[in-house]
C-alpha cells in the first residue's frame, strides 16, 4: 500500500501465495486478524509465514534451477544472433557471386527467424529455430563451396598448379611435401600465377569485412594492389616470417592469402599461434578444403 499498489492487486498477489502454499491464511470468526493466548498455546488469525522457512530448500532448488534455465536460453540466443548474423553475410555474399532463387529463399528464412527471435521462447522453440538455421547456413555453405570450384583445365595433373618452371623435370609425388624455392617463384609470374585468386568476392566487399587492416593503410586501399601492400606491412605485425608468407603466397595465391590474413587480423585476439595458424590453413587449402569465403562471411559487416 505504501508503493501505490492498488488493494485489488494486493489481495490478488496474496490469493496467488496462498494458493502455492508459501503462506497460510487463517480466518477469525469475525475476520479481523488478531492474537488469542492461553498458559500453554496461543491462536493467531491472519497471515502465517511459517511454510516459508520450511520451503525454503525447496525454493533455493526451483531458483536454481530458473536460473540455470534463463542462463541457458542466454547462451541459445547468442548462439542463435551469430549464426543469424552469418546466414545474413553469406546471403550477401552469395548475391554478389553467384546469384540465384536460393539465395532469396535464405533471406526470407533469416528475415523470419529475426522476427521471431524479437519473440519470448521456450527452451524448444529456440532449439528448434537453431535446427532451422543450421540447415539453413548449411545449404548456404554448400551453395558457396560449389560456385567457388574452379573449373577444371585441360591438364589433368592433380598438382598441376604447383609446377612453375617450364623445364622438364621430375614431377615431386604429390602425396611429397614441395618444397618451395624462391626461384621458383621468380620463374613465376605473379599475375599468371593468381590472375583467379580475387576473382571470387570483390574487393569493396572484402573491405567491408576487413575494417582494422584499413587502419594500417598509408592511404585509402583502392586497388588490390593497395590492399596487398598494406597487408605486407601489417604481417611483421602479427608474427608471421618472410619465409612462412612466402609459403603461404605460393601455396594460397597472393591474393587469397592476403584475404586470409586480414580476415585473420580482424580475430587476431583469438588466435593463439598465427603461424601456425595460417600454415594450416595453407594445408588445407592445398588440400581443397579450404576458402577464405566462410571467414569473411563470419566477419561482421
Amino acid at each position: 500500500r505504501l508503493n501505490g499498489m492498488p488493494c485489488s492487486t494486493m489481495r490478488r498477489h496474496i490469493a496467488k501465495l496462498v494458493e502455492t502454499g508459501l503462506i497460510e491464511r487463517r480466518d477469525s470468526p469475525n475476520g479481523k486478524r488478531f492474537v488469542r493466548r492461553y498458559t500453554d498455546s496461543r491462536d493467531a488469525f491472519g497471515f502465517d509465514l511459517a511454510p516459508l522457512p520450511r520451503r525454503f530448500d525447496a525454493l533455493q532448488d526451483v531458483a536454481r534451477e530458473i536460473q540455470i534455465e534463463s542462463e541457458r536460453k542466454d547462451r541459445l540466443r547468442r548462439t542463435l544472433s551469430l549464426k543469424l548474423r552469418d546466414l545474413v553475410a553469406m546471403c550477401e555474399i552469395g548475391v554478389h557471386h553467384a546469384p540465384a532463387p536460393l539465395w532469396d529463399q535464405l533471406s526470407d528464412c533469416a528475415q523470419l527467424s529475426a522476427r521471431t527471435l524479437r519473440r519470448k521462447l521456450t527452451i524448444h522453440d529456440l532449439t528448434a529455430l537453431q535446427v532451422t538455421l543450421d540447415s539453413a547456413l548449411q545449404d548456404a555453405q554448400n551453395a558457396l563451396d560449389i560456385s567457388h570450384t574452379e573449373e577444371p583445365s585441360t591438364n589433368d595433373a592433380q598438382n598441376e598448379h604447383h609446377i612453375q618452371s617450364s623445364k622438364k623435370e621430375t614431377i615431386r609425388n604429390i602425396s611429397e611435401p614441395l618444397a618451395i624455392q624462391s626461384s621458383d617463384i621468380a620463374k613465376d609470374p605473379p599475375v599468371e600465377r593468381h590472375r583467379k585468386d580475387h576473382s571470387h568476392l570483390p574487393l569493396e566487399l572484402i573491405l567491408s569485412r576487413c575494417k582494422e587492416i584499413q587502419t594500417y593503410a598509408s592511404a585509402p586501399v583502392r586497388t588490390w594492389q593497395d590492399f596487398r601492400n598494406t597487408v605486407e606491412t601489417v604481417r611483421p605485425m602479427m608474427g608471421i616470417s618472410s619465409d612462412m608468407w612466402r609459403s603461404a603466397r605460393t601455396g594460397m595465391g597472393e591474393d587469397h592469402a592476403a584475404v586470409t590474413l586480414a580476415a585473420m587480423l580482424e580475430r587476431f585476439a583469438e588466435i593463439k599461434n598465427p603461424g601456425g595458424y595460417l600454415n594450416a590453413l595453407v594445408a588445407k587449402f592445398r588440400k581443397g578444403a579450404f576458402t577464405y569465403k566462410p571467414m569473411i562471411a563470419a566477419l561482421a559487416p
